[in-house]
């Protein structure tokens, strides 16, 4: 017998693969849009508001007080103290037409705070004093 009866005939072989390059290309695309993306999110002050039943949504031009848990006191984002909030408020509230003021506390704060800070509000000027509050379980929001 002939040997070169049982040898098959060369076959060039193809090289099967992914080709992960415009897959690269994606990733980089959607990396980019996330990282552009967060920069345009507001960072906020840890606080825990607590449940109401009343709806009301805050402009962004208002007068906010925020006080967190561990009692740090922040008018529109900017740390005050008790003491400069006052002189603080009157200068806000001077260029605002509506002179309301949007109070955000912590669940957990003490009241004497809270009302402290009522106090001066009213002291400053104020009109309008608006608690905000996180919506109760179960409601439908408009």
């Amino acid at each position: 017998m002939k040997r070169d009866m049982f040898y098959l005939p060369y076959k060039k072989r193809s090289r099967i693969g992914l080709d992960i390059a415009p897959l690269v290309d994606i990733v980089f695309m959607l990396l980019i849009f996330f990282i552009l993306t967060s920069s345009y999110l507001n960072p906020s002050i840890g606080i825990k508001l607590p449940e109401a039943e009343n709806k009301r949504t805050i402009s962004s031009q208002k007068v906010i007080i925020t006080v967190t848990r561990d009692q740090k006191i922040y008018l529109n984002r900017e740390k005050v103290t008790l003491e400069n909030l006052k002189k603080l408020l009157v200068n806000k509230l001077k260029y605002s037409e509506k002179k309301e003021i949007f109070f955000r506390g912590d669940e957990n704060i003490p009241y004497r705070i809270f009302v402290r800070i009522m106090d001066i509000a009213k002291a400053s000027g104020a009109n309008d004093i608006h608690v905000v509050h996180r919506w109760a379980k179960g409601e439908k929001r408009e």
